[in-house]
C-alpha cells in the first residue's frame, strides 16, 4: 500500500500546470514592466507635451489680445493656466542668448526680446517674440507664427511689417506637480517707423536666438510666399552663434522700394 502511493504520479498533473501558468504570469508581468511602462511613459509625456503646446497657443491667443489693447470689460491683461505636471515653467526678461535688430542704413531697432519657456522630459516649448515654438534635440519647429510678415503692394513694391514682442519684468519661475498661471500685461506701445510710401532700398533682420533653425524656416517661407528668395533676398543662419540674418533688397540695391513698418509692443510677465 506504501509502496503504491510513492510509486503514484496522480498530483504531479496539477502541480506542473500550477507551476506553467506562475511561468506565464511572472515573464507576462516582467515583459510588461520591461517593455510596456516605458511605452507608457512615453506616450504619457508625448500626450502631455501635446497639451501644453495647445496651452502654449492659447497663450499665443492672450498675448496678441493684449497687445491690441485694452479690451472693454477685460482690461490690458490677461491670465493663461496651465498644468505643469512635472514640468518648469519661467519668464526670462533677458535670456542670454536672444537678440533681434532691424537695420536699414540705420539702426531702427535693436532689443533683446524675453522668453516664456516650459521644460519637461528634456523637451522646451517656448514663446519668444510673439512665436511659439517646439524645441527637439533634432532642432527647432515654430507652432505659432510671429506678427512679422512680407507682403506684395503696389506695383513692384513691397511691405515688411515688423512687430516685436518685447517680454520684460522681474524673471520668474514655478515647477513641479499642478497649475501655474501666466500672467501678462500691457506696457507699452512703441511705433519705431511707420510709412505710407516706400522708404527703405534694402532691410537686415538679425536674429540670434535658441531656436534659430524655426526662425530661418519662418523667413524663408515668408519670402518663397511672395517669389522674393533669390540673390537678392536671401536667408543665412550660422549655428556656432544661433543667428540667422535676412537681407531683402526686393528689386535691386539703391532702389528705394519697400514699406519697412517696425512696431514693438512691451509686454510684462509672470509666472505664479
Amino acid at each position: 500500500m506504501m509502496q503504491a502511493m510513492l510509486n503514484s504520479e496522480e498530483g504531479v498533473s496539477p502541480v506542473v500546470g500550477m507551476l506553467l501558468i506562475l511561468t506565464i504570469i511572472i515573464l507576462s508581468i516582467t515583459v510588461i514592466c520591461v517593455g510596456g511602462l516605458p511605452l507608457i511613459n512615453a506616450a504619457r509625456e508625448s500626450a502631455h507635451l501635446q497639451g501644453m503646446r495647445n496651452v502654449f497657443n492659447v497663450l499665443h491667443a492672450d498675448i496678441e489680445e493684449v497687445v491690441r489693447g485694452p479690451v472693454t470689460g477685460v482690461g490690458p491683461a490677461r491670465i493663461t493656466r496651465m498644468n505643469i505636471g512635472g514640468g518648469a515653467l519661467s519668464v526670462d526678461s533677458n535670456p542670454i542668448i536672444g537678440r533681434f535688430t532691424v537695420n536699414n542704413g540705420t539702426s531702427v531697432l535693436d532689443v533683446n526680446p524675453g522668453t516664456i519657456t516650459y521644460e519637461y522630459a528634456e523637451q522646451t516649448i517656448a514663446y519668444e517674440n510673439g512665436a511659439t515654438f517646439s524645441q527637439y534635440q533634432s532642432g527647432s519647429v515654430m507652432d505659432c507664427t510671429p506678427l512679422i510678415y512680407t507682403q506684395k503692394a503696389d506695383g513692384d513694391n513691397i511691405t515688411v511689417m515688423i512687430h516685436v514682442i518685447n517680454i520684460i519684468g522681474t524673471d520668474s519661475s514655478v515647477g513641479g506637480e499642478g497649475f501655474a498661471r501666466v500672467l501678462t500685461n500691457h506696457t507699452e506701445f512703441n511705433p519705431m517707423v511707420s510709412t505710407t510710401v516706400p522708404n527703405a532700398n534694402y532691410v537686415n533682420i538679425t536674429i540670434q536666438s535658441e531656436y534659430y533653425d524655426a526662425w530661418s524656416d519662418y523667413f524663408i517661407r515668408e519670402l518663397e510666399r511672395i517669389d522674393k528668395y533669390d540673390d537678392l533676398n536671401m536667408v543665412t543662419e550660422d549655428s556656432n552663434t544661433k543667428t540667422v540674418t535676412v537681407t531683402i533688397r526686393n528689386t535691386g540695391p539703391g532702389i528705394t522700394d519697400i514699406y519697412l513698418c517696425v512696431y514693438e509692443t512691451r509686454i510684462s510677465a509672470q509666472v505664479e
